[in-house]
């Protein structure tokens, strides 16, 4: 699907990761259907070049369906990398949506999975993202702090702590 609205809008696309759940042939081919060369399959990469590529990236693009925490979009954010994120599963809990949410906006959602709906939250994305990036890059690495192992090891600390002192 995302390879389809790529397709679609002739916009750049760097892919990375390992095999694409057996799809990876398939994807490419797609990719090189049309016949532009906006899409780039980069297949595994180092943890210094996928910090590099999420850095570096205007946006990071997750259209899992009911994934239940999605780490990678916490990790674009911690990159200072907005996500544009299919409305589902655990980027409903991590991304902040202007239009969904309270709160300083880190990404926004589109609510089909089809790349149609997906070329359209690009759309707004480049509208809402366009004017302000350095705020919104703020506004990511602050949210995935929230969901930082340090934070994690300190409130599960104090949740023991505070049950020990109790009885």
């Amino acid at each position: 699907m995302i390879v389809k609205a790529f397709n679609e809008n002739k916009l750049p696309l760097k892919i990375f990761g390992k095999g694409f759940a057996g799809f990876e042939e398939e994807l490419k081919q797609k990719a090189k259907s049309n016949k532009q060369e906006n899409i780039e399959f980069l297949g595994e990469v180092t943890d210094e070049q996928k910090l590099e590529l999420m850095t570096n990236a205007r946006a990071f693009v997750f259209a899992s369906v009911d994934e239940d925490f999605g780490i990678t979009p916490v990790e674009a954010m911690m990159c200072g990398t907005p996500v544009i994120a299919y409305h589902s599963g655990g980027v409903k809990e991590t991304v902040i949506d202007p239009l969904k949410s309270s709160g300083s906006a880190t990404g926004l959602f589109f609510d089909k999975n089809t790349s149609e709906a997906l070329n359209e939250a690009i759309k707004r994305f480049e509208i809402l993202f366009s004017a302000q990036n350095d705020i919104f890059k703020e506004n990511c690495i602050k949210q995935a702090g929230k969901f930082s192992s340090a934070r994690f090891k300190k409130q599960i600390s104090e949740f023991v702590n505070n049950k020990i002192n109790k009885t």
